[in-house]
């Protein structure tokens, strides 16, 4: 019982803290700056420009009615971070890299989900980054969060899947290491 008090308010606290990252830069962007007015740094590789997005990652829908958005951008959003949240606190076997990849997921789309009904429906976007005639899409930090906790996920998923593989086939018998595969096919 004390493991699930624990984890829960560990992972209550790491909610909270990105959250109030990400809705912080928001308010300070919407108190600081102009729409539309980028201002640049880093020699323009990095670009700050207050946007307010009304639709999904990269405008996704925008032009859709108001009742399509409010069932995919806010209710199809809140259950897929309830679900995330709930797993997180029932999963016994924990693997530490796709728990950070969901928690982060979860929070990049519940900071993502307080500005939009904060916000009139709309998300306030501001970074920019690019090169030339190649550059991002213009997000915020929740996005950036979701982009890294996928990155992270996906990642768990792989190593997991190579190392049970590699259990499997060891277990068998077989070795899919490097060095056993190079003696194989000498010996062939």
């Amino acid at each position: 019982m004390r493991l699930l008090i624990k984890k829960t308010g560990i992972i209550f606290l790491c909610l909270a803290l990105f959250i109030f990252f990400d809705l912080s830069s928001k308010l300070f962007v919407k108190s600081h700056m102009e729409r539309n007015r980028p201002v640049s740094l880093v020699k323009g590789f990095v670009r700050l420009i207050y946007i307010e997005n009304p639709g999904g990652m990269l405008g996704f829908g925008e032009d859709q009615s108001d009742t399509v958005k409010f069932w995919v951008l806010i209710a199809g959003v809140s259950i897929v971070i309830a679900f995330l949240i709930i797993y997180l606190l029932v999963k016994k076997r924990s693997n530490r890299i796709q728990e950070a990849g969901l928690l982060m997921i979860a929070a990049g789309g519940a900071g993502n989900l307080i500005d939009r009904v904060f916000n009139n429906g709309r998300v306030i976007d501001f970074i920019l980054i690019g090169f030339k005639s190649f550059h991002t899409a213009v997000f915020n930090f929740a996005d950036l969060f979701i982009f890294i906790g996928s990155v992270l996920f996906i990642l768990s998923r792989v190593t997991t899947k190579k190392a049970t593989t590699n259990e499997i086939d060891s277990n068998r018998g077989i070795q899919n290491d490097p060095i056993s595969i190079q003696k194989k096919e000498r010996d062939m």
